[in-house]
């Protein structure tokens, strides 16, 4: 099935405005279909396009930049037609990317979690206890910023509700840490007072 059999159907008559896209008075192609004006023009490091309901229209439709003129003007005629879209705005290109780039950041997150977790188990002293601490208060400090911004760039709901489940574990993991901290520094004060002890007699 090629473009326009997907973009309108087999039996439109479409098709054949394609090949006619005509140069405007500004130098923008243009092309005339079912009584609006459809002009395709480069803009914010892409290419829009604008629909005008004949020549006196006050208020004509501005499209957001496409990557390319070719995907302008086949959203442009999509659009005038009543179709669906086939190509991705730049704004809808960027925000992919940003979404993917905090699902990064959530799958990052959830391998740090881990690492400090093994981290605990293995630290011997509250010099190590301390490294480990200000990590997790630094991860405990950003969670809900991290949270509101993934809600906001729209990422799949099931790294959502990983992120909101990190939250209450690092929280968790940080009363660990400073559990283990105060277990060590008892331990170190008793050995201080039995020696002080001894050294009395």
């Amino acid at each position: 099935m090629g473009l326009f059999d997907w973009l309108f159907g087999k039996k439109s008559d479409v098709r054949k405005y394609y090949a006619h896209w005509q140069t405007s008075d500004r130098g923008n192609p243009m092309i005339l279909y079912g009584g609006q004006r459809l002009t395709v023009f480069p803009s914010d490091g892409g290419w829009k396009y604008c629909i005008a309901k004949g020549e006196n229209d006050d208020d004509p439709y501005f499209s957001d930049p496409y990557r390319s003129e070719e995907h302008a003007k086949n959203e442009a005629l999509a659009h005038a037609a009543g179709s669906p879209r086939q190509h991705n705005t730049l704004s809808d290109d960027a925000r992919a990317i940003t979404r993917s780039r905090w699902e990064a950041v959530l799958v990052e997150k959830a391998s740090k979690y881990d690492q400090i977790s093994d981290a605990l188990s293995l630290a011997a002293n509250v010099t190590d206890l301390r490294k480990l601490e200000r990590k997790v208060r630094s991860e405990v400090k950003i969670s809900s910023w991290h949270i509101s911004e993934c809600y906001r760039v729209g990422i799949e709901q099931q790294l959502l509700d990983q992120a909101e489940a990190l939250a209450p574990k690092f929280e968790a993991l940080a009363g660990a840490i400073e559990s283990r901290i105060a277990e060590l520094k008892g331990r170190s004060h008793s050995k201080t007072r039995k020696r002080q002890a001894n050294d009395d007699r």
